[in-house]
């Protein structure tokens, strides 16, 4: 009669576990990071002697419903997926700088330049079109010293992007450590902390997106992480990861324990360190390129010329201008539009050869055998192309991602019906051993009324 009794109770009691499990499971079906959990069931035996009784069932322990496999290749995506997510923002925040459109842009402020020029030589001694000329000049010099400074503000942000990753990564790899605690020490209860186990599998996630990194588990459930081979999360313990930053030399370093450096390879902190050390470089370098060979070039032959009133020559551009963000018109000129050097010839007002010279220059492939119009125009779409080029692979790796989350939802996430479905069988199982029992407790009395 015993053992009637312990088995009806073993049931009862394994189906109140499944049933609260699968309330769980119902309340948490749209709770981010949530897990799908299930009662292993395994029967109860006593032996005695050679043979084994079964006495009822066990709930042996509760199972987190997903393949860890599955995490780790949807984590390498995510390396991925955040290096081109964030490369893509960071370059249409810089197209929208240097794209030209109907009436701005570089291309058109030098072209708005060369055509001030050639007006200038069809009536070399008109002072209004000499005005006009220096106000194009100046818009041109303006239009040069803004594109640099919205990159160098792009630099200052890819930099302070970098820091504010590098600081979301250090916290992760905390929250790891203290998760990896709580998880050990559930172990060691013979207790699994499932929602524990959740907590450490969408940080991992959440660090996937910032930087590449590598996990290994032990026996004990910690996980251990790894980046660029060098060991940052170990049992309890994570290491700090530390930025060095050479802003003359356009280098960010990542410091890891031990003193090694990473180049950070993926993730969104990868490309923001990218955009710091070469993409806003790249563009100024191009720049500054177009900007240097335009006030060389022009000075070069309008130094050569002369203007209205005397015969001293002058440079177009400021002395002191090198690049784009300094680039200025000579203030002789500013204040004085007579001097701009159109003719050739000391003393012939009317001479326009040297404004035709200048506006020669214009069709002149002398950078990189290309013309002032055409570099100024590569740089315009130089985002535009990136980004064409990023939003490609983009594509493909979100679309493995999500194909991977698919796969992991159809085992790990929670259908309502299909959860349903197990509440009726654990109560029908409930109510059954419930029937046991109570058949049980009338057998015992039919016993008792019978002695």
């Amino acid at each position: 009669m015993r053992s009637i009794f312990e088995i009806s109770t073993r049931g009862m009691l394994s189906a109140r576990t499944s049933t609260e499990i699968t309330s769980n499971n119902i309340a948490n079906a749209n709770t981010p990071g949530y897990t799908r959990r299930a009662a292993v069931l395994n029967e109860h035996v006593q032996k005695s002697g050679t043979t084994s009784v079964g006495l009822g069932v066990n709930v042996t322990h509760i199972d987190r419903l997903r393949n860890e496999l599955i995490d780790h290749q949807v984590n390498r995506k995510e390396h991925e997926i955040g290096e081109l997510t964030e490369k893509s923002a960071l370059y249409r925040l810089m197209e929208t700088s240097l794209n030209s459109t109907e009436n701005t842009g570089l291309n058109n402020a030098i072209n708005d330049f060369f055509s001030a020029f050639s007006e200038l030589s069809n009536n070399p001694q008109d002072l209004n079109l000499r005005n006009i000329l220096i106000s194009k000049a100046d818009l041109m010099a303006e239009t040069f010293r803004t594109l640099d400074r919205d990159l160098q503000g792009f630099k200052t942000q890819a930099r302070q992007g970098t820091d504010l990753k590098l600081e979301k990564v250090n916290e992760l790899l905390q929250e790891v450590a203290s998760l990896n605690k709580d998880v050990a020490q559930s172990r060691s209860s013979s207790q699994e902390d499932n929602h524990a186990l959740d907590m450490k599998t969408r940080a991992l996630n959440d660090l996937s997106k910032l930087v590449e990194f590598d996990t290994q588990v032990n026996n004990e459930g910690d996980t251990e992480i790894r980046i660029a081979g060098i060991v940052v999360v170990s049992g309890q313990e994570a290491s700090r990861l530390r930025a060095e930053v050479d802003e003359d030399a356009n280098a960010y370093r990542i410091r890891l324990p031990g003193g090694k450096i990473t180049d950070a390879a993926k993730g969104e902190l990868a490309a923001n360190r990218f955009m710091f050390e070469e993409g806003v470089p790249e563009a100024r370098e191009q720049l500054n390129t177009i900007a240097s060979s335009l006030i060389e070039r022009v000075n070069e032959i309008h130094n050569s010329g002369f203007g209205i009133f005397d015969a001293v020559q002058r440079n177009f551009f400021d002395a002191t201008s090198t690049n784009a963000f300094n680039i200025q018109i000579n203030s002789a000129l500013v204040n004085n539009p007579g001097h701009i050097a159109a003719s050739s010839i000391a003393g012939e007002a009317g001479n326009n050869d040297n404004a035709i010279n200048i506006t020669s220059v214009q069709n002149e492939r002398f950078i990189d055998n290309q013309t002032l119009s055409t570099k100024a125009i590569q740089l315009m779409a130089l985002a535009g192309s990136k980004l064409n080029e990023i939003d490609v692979q983009l594509e493909s790796t979100t679309a493995a991602r999500d194909f991977l989350i698919e796969r992991q939802e159809q085992l790990a996430g929670v259908s309502i019906d299909e959860e349903l479905g197990n509440l009726i069988r654990f109560q029908n199982s409930f109510q059954a051993s419930a029937r046991v029992l109570d058949t049980g407790r009338k057998m015992f009395d039919t016993l008792l009324s019978i002695a």
